[in-house]
């Protein structure tokens, strides 16, 4: 015996209009309140948490060092020292291998 594809989607929308109001009803729980030593005043001679600091308590940042100079004017390398074997451009001329071939491609002798 088969059913219409009409008579399927109106079924499945009647149960899903019955299914509505039980879960309103779930979902309408009251909240749980915290436990009573939770709510209870600090035992005596229990020092009450630290107040966290404000923006306006926090130490200035640090002047610009020389480090960050040096990083602001980097250089971009554009080869690779013949046998280096690295994976990170690191030279622009042979000088700057120490008298190694400064090269575009990777190598490792």
């Amino acid at each position: 015996m088969t059913h219409s594809p009409r008579a399927i989607l109106f079924a499945a929308t009647a149960l899903l209009v019955a299914a509505v109001p039980a879960l309103a009803a779930a979902s309408a729980a009251p909240t749980p309140t915290p436990p009573a030593f939770l709510l209870a005043a600090p035992a005596a001679g229990c020092a009450a948490a630290p107040a966290l600091a404000t923006p306006a308590a926090l130490p200035a940042p640090a002047a610009a060092s020389g480090l960050d100079a040096v990083l602001a004017g980097k250089t971009q390398f554009r080869g690779y020292c013949k046998c280096s074997c690295s994976f990170v451009k690191n030279c622009n001329t042979s000088a700057d291998c120490g008298g190694a071939a400064c090269i575009a491609g990777i190598t490792c002798c």
